[in-house]
């Protein structure tokens, strides 16, 4: 895989998700944390579990321990920026120092049902690229819910290749 393309999509995501913490700074918390239909039910819960989900697979891939992250410790919009931050610049520095001679290398495990699982270092590294995008598309839904303009999606005005 072409290290540069998966690092221009992380960035992609981070400029996104950055654009919708700004976003959700204009709504009471009362709405940041109200309980919707659909999806993982909270805007506040929706992006906790992005930046986790980011934080425990690439801590895989790096061979770090997992920091499992309680929800109940993130319980504003100021908290979730702070761990997005900081999970950023963790994975930037692992992306930087990433090779794609480490595509091939395999992360095992078992999951919480006691499963065996198997996954290529390349697939993880798609795998958490897509999972934030899936994720933002559900918060565009809610956003029209309640009238208000979702942030874009578009790439071209994001300059990734300045």
């Amino acid at each position: 895989m072409n290290t540069s393309y998966i690092k221009k999509l992380y960035e992609y995501n981070w400029k996104i998700r950055k654009q919708w913490l700004d976003w959700c700074g204009d709504l009471t918390h009362a709405e940041f944390i109200k309980i919707r239909v659909g999806g993982l039910r909270s805007l506040h819960y929706t992006f906790f579990h992005i930046i986790q989900v980011e934080e425990s697979w690439i801590a895989g891939i790096a061979n770090e321990i997992d920091p499992n992250r309680s929800f109940n410790d993130y319980p504003f919009l100021e908290d979730i920026i702070q761990l997005s931050n900081e999970v950023e610049e963790s994975t930037k520095s692992f992306l930087d120092s990433y090779s794609s001679r480490q595509d091939n290398n395999l992360l095992t495990g078992t999951n919480e049902n006691g499963g065996f699982y198997s996954y290529q270092f390349a697939e993880v590294l798609l795998y958490v690229a897509v999972h934030e995008v899936h994720h933002i598309g559900q918060c565009s839904v809610w956003a029209r819910e309640i009238g208000r303009t979702p942030v874009s999606a578009s790439a071209y005005d994001l300059q990734l290749y300045p």
